[in-house]
């Protein structure tokens, strides 16, 4: 796998982790439906980082 992917999905956590960041400062205002959602997607980075790394 090239490695720009890899690279690619850990900029994809760590917004996802900035996006969780202003939620609970308070500078952006989410539905609280949205947790499970976040938590799925930061499971799924997590589990693809680990899998391309193995590779």
């Amino acid at each position: 796998m090239s490695d720009w992917f890899i690279k690619y999905i850990k900029l994809l956590v760590i917004l996802l982790c900035l996006l969780t960041l202003h939620w609970i400062i308070g500078i952006q205002v989410f539905a609280i439906g949205l947790i499970p959602l976040l938590i799925a997607l930061c499971i799924r980075y997590i589990f693809l980082i680990n899998h391309y790394n193995k590779l």
